[in-house]
């Protein structure tokens, strides 16, 4: 049974619930009572009614989210250019015309340069830090030495873990998975991570909207801060697909006062993003770094 009205839309693996309403998913078995008889048994066979079984998700956290908002406030709209690092030109050009109040995630992959992190902590930038892990579409990622995976036994995920975050610069202010993957949502997999972020007081961000809540069960049971991204902007998508998903980031945020999207750190991309943001009203929407203080 379905309460509300949602819109479930898939796009670059990412799922996306946009739900100004509360939001609830119930899965009733089908429950009847019936009678059925025979020629040979007179006597009534009953079908008893099943159990209601109800997915756990996270009802507080989606009525909260899907809130109609404040119009007597901005619009507050985050937006996080992600994977940025791994081309030391790239990120040189697209740090040089990125305002600080657009956050930005850098890779574990390649070792940053003293310059760019003058420039990011120059600028003010919230840096969030990739934690790359298994991906639906390839999920044996054994070799990978920074990739945590279901494949991996205990200890190499540890080391994974280490050699992700030893590189992470002072200023970070919190976690994000590098794609949507099976382990956000595999207790085994993902505390490895977990324990690490509560001892280091890290914040976890999906790049996706789940549908289910096993994400943020786990980081909530293990005492980690955690958030999902409303809107996620990938490579495969294309010119006009960029602008139809940051209008959608828009109309989001001007139902509930907020939006949080992720935007691969492609130059045409964040090329695109700051001509979008530029033609927004200052008088009703913010661009705001993003952090979940």
């Amino acid at each position: 049974m379905w309460k509300g009205l949602f819109h479930l839309k898939t796009k670059g693996g990412c799922k996306v619930l946009t739900d100004n309403l509360t939001a609830k998913i119930s899965l009733i078995l089908i429950c009847s009572i019936g009678w059925s008889f025979s020629k040979s048994d007179e006597n009534p066979t009953i079908l008893l009614p099943q159990e209601k079984i109800e997915f756990p998700l996270k009802k507080e956290w989606l009525e909260k989210r899907y809130t109609k908002r404040d119009t007597k406030t901005k619009v507050k709209l985050f937006f996080i250019v992600h994977n940025l690092g791994f081309n030391a030109s790239t990120t040189a050009k697209i740090l040089k015309i990125l305002p600080k109040n657009i956050a930005i995630s850098l890779t574990p992959y390649v070792k940053q340069s003293k310059d760019t992190l003058k420039i990011i902590k120059q600028k003010g930038h919230h840096v969030l830090w990739v934690q790359p892990m298994e991906l639906y579409r390839q999920p044996n990622t054994v070799s990978d030495p920074y990739r945590l995976s279901r494949y991996k036994d205990k200890q190499h995920n540890i080391e994974s873990v280490t050699n992700t975050l030893s590189d992470m610069p002072g200023s970070t202010v919190g976690v994000i998975a590098d794609e949507t993957s099976p382990v956000l949502r595999d207790e085994e997999t993902l505390l490895t991570l977990l324990l690490e972020l509560k001892k280091r007081k890290l914040t976890l961000l999906s790049p996706e909207m789940s549908v289910n809540s096993e994400f943020m069960n786990l980081c909530h049971t293990h005492g980690v801060k955690c958030d999902e991204a409303d809107y996620s902007i990938s490579r495969t998508d294309t010119a006009s697909n960029v602008v139809s998903l940051l209008n959608r980031v828009k109309e989001l945020g001007e139902q509930t006062g907020y939006a949080i999207c992720v935007i691969d750190a492609h130059w045409p991309y964040v090329v695109t993003l700051l001509e979008w943001c530029s033609r927004l009203d200052k008088k009703q929407f913010e661009l705001y770094p993003y952090s979940m203080d």
